[in-house]
Parts: structure tokens; C-alpha cells; sequence
């Protein structure tokens, strides 16, 4: 039951990631920051293409609102951002 679960939450994940990308000019995939968290994503999305990016939220919370809570958060471009010493 446990393996059912996770497979069905990750193509869950996978789908919404695949949904959302197609907005954004970069985008990137980091670790969940806690046990039941299907899906860690930074989306890089320019300005004009906000709404659109808000429509496909939006789409994705339709689809599986009755599945798992979405936590939307508008934040600067950090990782996207390299920093490397000498």
C-alpha cells in the first residue's frame, strides 16, 4: 500500500511540475523540505507571463485540490542564483 501511495504521489508531482513548466523560463526541483511533501519547485516565470503561470496553478489545484494542499509563494529568484569561491 505504502509503494501505491508514493508512485501515485509522484506522478501527482511529476504532472503538476510538467503543468507548470511550460510557463516558466527556468525552473528547478528541490528536496521536499519535510516528510509528506510531494513536489519542492522553484519556477522562474518573467513578468508578463504571471497570469498565465497563475491560470496553471490554479489548473493544478483544480485537478488535484481534493488530493494534497498547495502552498503557492511568490518569492525572489533565489534558486536560480550561483555563488562560487576562488
Amino acid at each position: 500500500v505504502a509503494d501505491a501511495l508514493s508512485r501515485k504521489g509522484e506522478s501527482i508531482a511529476n504532472d503538476i511540475y510538467e503543468l507548470l513548466s511550460h510557463t516558466a523560463v527556468g525552473k528547478k526541483k528541490n528536496k521536499p523540505i519535510v516528510e509528506n511533501m510531494l513536489l519542492n519547485a522553484a519556477f522562474l516565470v518573467e513578468k508578463e507571463k504571471e497570469k498565465e503561470f497563475d491560470e496553471k496553478v490554479n489548473e493544478a489545484e483544480k485537478k488535484y485540490g481534493d488530493k494534497v494542499t498547495f502552498k503557492y509563494v511568490l518569492s525572489p529568484p533565489y534558486n536560480f542564483v550561483s555563488i562560487r569561491g576562488r
